[in-house]
């Protein structure tokens, strides 16, 4: 599946300072799959859909759950309590979507 984003996104969109070119890459794919009825997303899920779109550079994932925490810290993404079961590795990892309160900016 490709994911493609609008230029209105919730990055361009906010009043809040401008943010880092890192964190509005890593928030545009939670905000395309948003409106594409996947409110929910892995770090794994999300480093798949950035090298999708950036190919062929590779993300770590470590460096996409760096920004997940810093954007958590800002107030511009929620870390869920449940956690998704990955099929491959049989581990669980936590869901993140944009909080309620911005969501209506991604519709």
């Amino acid at each position: 599946m490709t994911v493609t984003t609008a230029p209105d996104t919730l990055a361009e969109r906010s009043t809040a300072a401008p943010l880092r070119p890192s964190h509005k890459m890593v928030l545009d794919i939670l905000i395309a799959r948003q409106r594409h009825g996947q409110a929910e997303l892995t770090a794994s899920e999300i480093r798949e859909a950035l090298e999708q779109i950036h190919a062929p550079r590779r993300f770590d994932k470590g460096w996409v759950t760096g920004r997940l925490d810093e954007m958590r810290d800002a107030g511009l993404v929620q870390q869920s309590e449940e956690r998704k079961l990955n099929p491959l590795t049989g581990k669980t990892s936590h869901l993140w979507f944009i909080p309620l309160r911005q969501a209506r900016l991604c519709a």
